[in-house]
């Protein structure tokens, strides 16, 4: 009699555990589908919103901590825009991203990315929302920390 209450427990164990693997590999199996935004440019939902993401070529002051990166942004009205970053492959957080209008037009940002593990593929997702209304857009692009 006591056995089958043992069996029960290591079965939802069993399925709990073959659960959390399941769901933990959803945002890489995702990933392969969407396009990285660091290995090219992509384009958003309605093709006219194209975004590209670099290794900067600025430093910081100090040469410590993690590099910058640029993320270029091509396709953009002029309404009100905004970027936020979080990790999708792991949780590293969310920050803001402000966008400047460099030489060419185009909108651009400037920010460095938490470090966590050096040499482990690290997928972020990048929101975009353009304007302050109930009908404005918002856009997902996906990518991949520039390597070091």
């Amino acid at each position: 009699m006591n056995s089958i209450p043992r069996l029960v427990v290591i079965g939802l164990l069993v399925l709990s555990i073959g659960l959390w693997l399941g769901l933990s590999r959803q945002p890489t199996q995702a990933m392969a589908t969407a396009c990285d935004a660091s290995l090219n440019w992509c384009s958003g939902a309605d093709e006219q919103l194209q975004l590209h993401v670099t290794k900067s070529t600025k430093e910081l002051s100090s040469n410590t901590g993690p590099g910058l990166i640029e993320i270029d942004l091509v396709g953009a009205a002029t309404t009100p825009l905004s970027g936020r970053i979080s990790g999708e492959s792991m949780y590293m957080g969310q920050f803001n991203v402000n966008f400047k209008r460099n030489q060419q037009g185009q909108l651009q940002a400037i920010t460095s990315l938490p470090n966590c593990v050096e040499n482990q593929p690290m997928i972020w997702r990048l929101d975009i929302s353009q304007g302050e209304t109930a009908t404005h857009q918002n856009q997902t692009f996906f990518f991949s920390s520039p390597t070091h």
